[in-house]
């Protein structure tokens, strides 16, 4: 028996979200998170000839939907797909394309952490990473924050010029281009990593007390963004979700298995959010948020990208 689903491709996606709604859509299911509505399946990893297969899913029981991103990783890039469900009756409804929706909820959820962790009076942010999650990192942050100076970081001079030139026309803000030596004398407010870096892009000498990190870019035992060091130095360490941060987290594994963090001392996004820890509450510590990326993320922005595309008459329907 065949049926209609809604093909929503790259193109529309871009089209239909923006940071802020994203960013309130991520509160939300963090949210309901917390409050057992929404369950959450950590990705899992099989091998392939050139790559990796990755497989992850969520279900958001209130709703009535449930959702499952897979893709390819190899030589050659990756692209994402998430499948959504209604689970209600009518099954699959909508298969969406996925490499936009994936960088919007990244960017989005590290801004979220940063509205709840960072000072609210942060003013100087800094970014390590120039690619092109590293451009909704820097928009998710100055999104949640009153940021007046913005100072990056890659190893390509080029890459952070150019990078620092397309954000300062883009958002109207001072961004300044600099080598390691002299970004690391800066005294940050929020610092954002966002690489895939084998070895620490982020080192002691730029903790200062206050300071709020996210590590973006790291779900892989083989990365590490964070010097173990830093980890020790953290008054307060924040996972997107604990169990998959035991599976992914290759920075905060590497520091348990040296003895300098513990996961009984860790804290969820979730149960921030969900007890209003707004960031007051932090203003005199310094906070860690290791983000591995969810699939409730991904089913929640699936569900509003589908939503918003009823309403609006993107995506073509097609017969499966």
């Amino acid at each position: 028996m065949s049926q209609e689903v809604l093909f929503i491709s790259e193109s529309e996606v871009s089209k239909i979200t923006n940071m802020q709604t994203t960013i309130d859509c991520m509160e939300d299911a963090f949210y309901a998170f917390a409050k057992g509505e929404i369950f959450n399946y950590p990705r899992y990893r099989l091998p392939t000839s050139d790559g990796q297969y990755n497989f992850m899913s969520a279900s958001w029981i209130t709703k009535g939907y449930a959702a499952n991103k897979s893709y390819v990783s190899h030589k050659n890039g990756i692209d994402f797909n998430v499948m959504l469900y209604d689970t209600t009756g009518r099954g699959l409804i909508a298969i969406i394309q996925a490499n936009i929706l994936g960088q919007i909820r990244t960017g989005a959820v590290s801004g979220l952490a940063s509205k709840y962790l960072s000072k609210t009076n942060s003013k100087i942010f800094g970014i390590i990473g120039s690619g092109y999650q590293a451009e909704t990192q820097f928009e998710a942050i100055i999104s949640v924050r009153d940021i007046n100076e913005v100072f990056v970081y890659s190893r390509e001079k080029n890459n952070r010029e150019n990078f620092a030139l397309k954000m300062a026309e883009k958002f109207n803000i001072s961004v300044l281009p600099l080598d390691y030596e002299n970004f690391i004398k800066i005294n940050f407010d929020i610092l954002t990593s966002v690489t895939n870096s084998p070895i620490p892009v982020i080192t002691k000498e730029m903790i200062n007390p206050g300071i709020h990190i996210n590590a973006a870019g790291n779900n892989s035992w083989t990365k590490t963004e964070v010097e173990i060091d830093v980890i020790g130095k953290m008054d307060k360490i924040i996972c997107d979700e604990i169990s998959q941060a035991k599976i992914e987290s290759g920075e905060l594994l590497r520091a348990q298995e040296q003895g300098v963090f513990s996961w009984e001392t860790a804290l969820s996004l979730s149960e921030i959010i969900y007890r209003k820890k707004v960031s007051e509450k932090f203003q005199n510590i310094s906070t860690l948020f290791e983000s591995q990326g969810l699939a409730l993320e991904d089913l929640a922005m699936a569900i509003s990208i589908y939503n918003l595309a009823i309403e609006n008459n993107y995506g073509k329907s097609i017969k499966i």
